[in-house]
């Protein structure tokens, strides 16, 4: 009778502990957080050496990142963040870049946003695979 009640008890626990951690994962297809200033000025620096930005473009581009990225974390922090409206952020922010940027800079841009893309798409992938999820894998970079 002991070992049933055990037995039981046992198999309840793990029954419950299993739904919690499904519910835990839930929020693991969302998308990651925003980068932080750290992340944004490591973006800011690869981008200025990639298309040779001038001090003022540089400026300019870094405000445009900050910006950007600050309303994302608006949207985040609010649980807004939808793919349209976020897809839609990101076109506005890349034209307000571009209008900054001679025709040489602009086709090294759209270059390094694809790679963004590709990279961000590549860690997404592998923290969903792993069971982590994508900002906690991306933290760790």
């Amino acid at each position: 009778m002991r070992v049933t009640i055990i037995t039981i008890s046992v198999m309840l626990l793990l029954g419950i502990s299993g739904t919690l951690l499904a519910q835990g994962r839930r929020g693991q297809h969302q998308p990651p957080p925003p980068p932080n200033n750290r992340q944004i000025q490591k973006m800011v620096n690869d981008l200025s050496q990639r298309l040779k930005l001038t001090e003022e473009q540089e400026a300019k581009v870094r405000k445009l990142f900050e910006e950007h990225f600050e309303s994302a974390n608006k949207l985040h922090k609010q649980r807004k963040m939808a793919p349209e409206k976020m897809e839609s952020m990101r076109k506005e922010f890349e034209s307000k870049v571009k209008a900054l940027l001679n025709d040489e800079q602009k086709k090294a841009f759209d270059k390094f946003m694809q790679e963004q893309r590709r990279r961000g798409a590549a860690r997404r992938s592998q923290g969903w695979q792993s069971g982590k999820l994508p900002h906690k894998a991306r933290a760790t970079e």
